[in-house]
């Protein structure tokens, strides 16, 4: 699999991997948010595109965190460990703990320093 990289140089890396002049070119056309890559085997390529647009619940199982895995955890103590169970209540306290975070910078952001003038 190879992801876009507009700073690539085909002889010596990409040629080393077995790609064809075509598809380093086509590689390279890439912006780096895209969401698109190149998959690659023997002879076969073929470019996909992976938007996870409309996924933002299921990101936390796709890039967790320590934080997450803890919650996970704490979740799966209460709930069991079937899915069916605990993927409910797990969600809606991560939507939980992104709306107070997001409230939180939200207040830091638009307060103001009061002055007092003597």
């Amino acid at each position: 699999m190879f992801l876009p990289n507009p700073d690539a140089e085909f002889t010596g890396s990409y040629e080393r991997c077995g790609l064809t002049l075509k598809e380093y070119q086509e590689l390279i056309k890439l912006s780096l948010d895209s969401r698109t890559f190149l998959v690659k085997q023997s002879k076969q390529s073929a470019f996909a595109k992976l938007d996870l647009y409309g996924f933002k619940d299921e990101m936390v199982f796709l890039s967790g965190s320590s934080d997450n895995i803890e919650l996970l955890h704490e979740i799966m103590a209460d709930y069991g460990e079937d899915v069916n169970q605990w993927y409910q209540p797990f969600t809606s306290r991560i939507r939980h703990i992104r709306a107070m975070k997001s409230q939180s910078q939200y207040h830091t952001q638009t307060q103001t320093d009061v002055f007092e003038i003597a």
